[in-house]
C-alpha cells in the first residue's frame, strides 16, 4: 500500500511540475480587443518615467509580480530598478513578440511570449531571434535543463481574456 501511495504521490508531481505546455497551449492567432487594450496601455505605461503609470492597470489582489513571493509590484520593479534592472523595457519587448493562449482556471490566458507556453522546439526563427536579443544571446540561460528538454522560466506577462494583467514574473 505503501509503494502505491508513493507512486501515486510521484505521478502527482510530474502532473503539477509540467509546465503550462500540458494545458494544450497553442500561438495566439487573434487576441480579443479587451486584451490588446490593457496590451496597448502596458506598452504606453512602460514608456513612461513613472512606474506610478501601470497603477491604473494592477488588480492588486489578482496579480502576481514574483514567483513564490507576495510582493507589491511597483515597489518591487522600483527595488529592481536600483539594481540596475529596468523592466519597463522588457515588458514592451515581450508584448511585441508573438503569445501563446491556454484554457486557465478562469477563462483564456494569453501569454507573452510564446516561449513560456510553447516549447522550444515550436518556436519560430523569428521568436527565437528576438529572445535572444532580449537575454543579449543567453537565451539557453532562461531555460531549467536547456531549450532542448527544459521550459522557459524567463520574463513572461499574462493577461487574461476579460483585460485583467493578472502576471508580469520571471521564475520557476
Amino acid at each position: 500500500m505503501r509503494g502505491g501511495l508513493l507512486a501515486i504521490a510521484g505521478f502527482l508531481g510530474l502532473l503539477l511540475a509540467t509546465p503550462v505546455e500540458a494545458q494544450d497551449a497553442v500561438r495566439c492567432t487573434e487576441i480579443p480587443d479587451v486584451v490588446a487594450k490593457t496590451r496597448d496601455a502596458i506598452i504606453a505605461a512602460a514608456g513612461q518615467k513613472d512606474f506610478q503609470a501601470f497603477s491604473p492597470l494592477i488588480d492588486r489582489n489578482a496579480f502576481a509580480a514574483s514567483v513564490g513571493d507576495d510582493v507589491e509590484p511597483i515597489s518591487y520593479w522600483e527595488g529592481l530598478l536600483k539594481q540596475g534592472d529596468d523592466v519597463r523595457p522588457i515588458m514592451a519587448a515581450l508584448l511585441k513578440m508573438p503569445c501563446a493562449v491556454y484554457n486557465g482556471a478562469e477563462g483564456e490566458v494569453f501569454t507573452w511570449p510564446s516561449a513560456a507556453d510553447l516549447p522550444y522546439q515550436r518556436l519560430t526563427k523569428k521568436e527565437i531571434a528576438a529572445l535572444q536579443k532580449l537575454y543579449q544571446g543567453q537565451l539557453a540561460d532562461q531555460y531549467i535543463e536547456g531549450p532542448e528538454v527544459g521550459y522557459y522560466v524567463g520574463w513572461r506577462l499574462s493577461i487574461n481574456s476579460d483585460g485583467t494583467w493578472s502576471e508580469f514574473v520571471a521564475g520557476d
